[in-house]
């Protein structure tokens, strides 16, 4: 598997870290599809999702539009609270993508600190 994650329990918060790499669309399907899955189980609706030790060179390529569909398609996905942390020369896909997605109703913000993250998911 090219990626990998773990889940945190903190202060009412699930805490996503990541690593490895998306090269694909297909790649990024399927990490989506895993994480909520995996956030699912373990019931918070809080999420705080890292991805600053994923190799994401290739995002800027992808569909951020077919994600976001692909997220419509979890029937309790609007449940979720996302804030994305993601480095400073992603700024621009991840930008993007917070766009398209509160523009379809969701609660996502994308952070290039843990500690902005954590802020605006607690408030």
């Amino acid at each position: 598997m090219p990626y990998q994650f773990n889940i945190e329990d903190e202060n009412g918060l699930s805490l996503v870290s990541t690593h490895g790499h998306i090269r694909s669309a297909q790649d990024a399907t399927q990490f989506l599809e895993d994480v909520i899955e995996a956030l699912r189980q373990n019931g918070s609706r809080k999420i705080l999702l890292d991805l600053q030790d994923l190799d994401l060179r290739a995002f800027e390529y992808f569909d951020r539009h077919g994600l976001i569909r692909k997220l419509a398609t979890e029937s309790d996905s609007h449940c979720f609270r996302w804030a994305i942390i993601a480095s400073e020369d992603r700024a621009k896909p991840l930008n993007d993508f917070e766009t398209i997605a509160r523009n379809r109703g969701y609660e996502l913000k994308g952070f290039h600190t843990v500690e902005e993250a954590a802020k605006w998911l607690t408030r």
